[in-house]
């Protein structure tokens, strides 16, 4: 183990109470559901750590542990596991600055501070925070997630009778909302097949959350 590391490796072994508190166990699972998170987006990934060592290497000199692109819109993101409990500003900054091209994912064990969540938000910087309790299980695989995909609005019969208002929410600080990266103003149609005959479609506005 990393004498530098060593005491946030202890901590994220300790994550979803892993039997045997092996870092190595959760540093697999989140980089496993890090790349299908990223693929379900529809991007390509390419992951240069072969071994949980090679990603203890990567975080402890802050590079990114993951890059991936889309063709279809020419978009691309890079991920880093923070080395540190919580993201400051300096270091989103850092990231942000340094990657101005790319979207950002910053994957660590308490998420940003206040201050860094706050300044992200109102700086509208292309970078998205994630915990690795939250991408140890992949939630979307679970067999009572229902599917979720983005359509066009006019897909949906009668939607030009429909303000806003009173579309039913998905709500951007969703865990699902969260993986797929939706935005405010997408259409997700939900498929639910448990307890069904056939699948019965339900439909989301994707919205922001109110402040009040």
């Amino acid at each position: 183990m990393h004498k530098q590391m060593e005491p946030l490796l202890l901590k994220i072994g300790q994550i979803n109470n892993t039997a045997s508190g092996n870092p190595n166990v959760v540093l697999e699972r989140v980089l496993r559901t890090t790349i299908h998170m990223l693929q379900d987006r529809g991007y390509s990934v390419t992951n240069d750590c072969r071994t949980t060592s090679d990603i203890v290497i990567k975080m402890q000199d802050s590079e990114h542990i993951i890059y991936a692109e889309n063709e279809k819109d020419s978009t691309s993101t890079i991920v880093f596991f923070h080395n540190e409990e919580r993201v400051c500003v300096k270091q989103m900054r850092n990231a942000h600055e340094q990657n101005p091209d790319h979207k950002v994912i910053i994957i660590s064990l308490e998420g940003p501070t206040a201050f860094t969540k706050k300044e992200t938000e109102q700086s509208k910087s292309n970078t998205q925070f994630f915990t690795f309790k939250d991408m140890c299980v992949n939630i979307t695989r679970h067999h009572l997630v229902p599917k979720h995909e983005k359509i066009d609005k006019t897909c949906v019969k009668h939607s030009e009778h429909i303000s806003d208002d009173e579309w039913p929410k998905l709500y951007t600080t969703d865990k699902i909302a969260q993986y797929y990266d939706f935005k405010p103003g997408d259409v997700i149609r939900i498929t639910r097949m448990v307890g069904y005959q056939e699948p019965v479609y339900f439909y989301r506005l994707v919205c922001t959350p109110s402040l009040s």
